[in-house]
């Protein structure tokens, strides 16, 4: 099942560190799109083409900047966090609730054809 469902990761980084800022996915030789922007986080780091039926895979992310450091995170895991944090509006609830169910629909159906 193919996807356009990415994983945005925004940060920032020490106001003195000007070198450049890195991010790969564990398992790949490719680098990660990292985006520089204004705003309230300086950049930007894109898990890009995730599958429907993978949103539960935990996607290991190493940064660099100035250091190195490994973010773990899935789709699924912003899912868990909006619905269990507080002050989160209903609207958000319900968003995130479907994509739930877009996971599992879709891993009923990849299952399905593998038989």
């Amino acid at each position: 099942l193919g996807s356009t469902t990415s994983i945005l990761l925004y940060l920032d980084v020490k106001p003195d560190y000007t070198g450049n800022v890195g991010a790969y996915s564990e398992g790949s030789s490719e680098n990660l799109a990292v985006r520089q922007q204004t705003g309230q986080y300086e950049y930007v780091i894109e898990i890009p083409d995730i599958p429907a039926h993978e949103l539960n895979k935990t996607n290991v992310i190493t940064v660099t900047a100035g250091g190195t450091f490994e973010i773990r995170v899935s789709a699924l895991s912003y899912v868990d966090t909006m619905l269990n944090k507080e002050g989160v509006g209903m609207d958000i609830k319900e968003a995130v609730t479907a994509l739930y169910k877009y996971y599992e629909a879709a891993t009923a159906y990849q299952n399905s054809t593998r038989r």
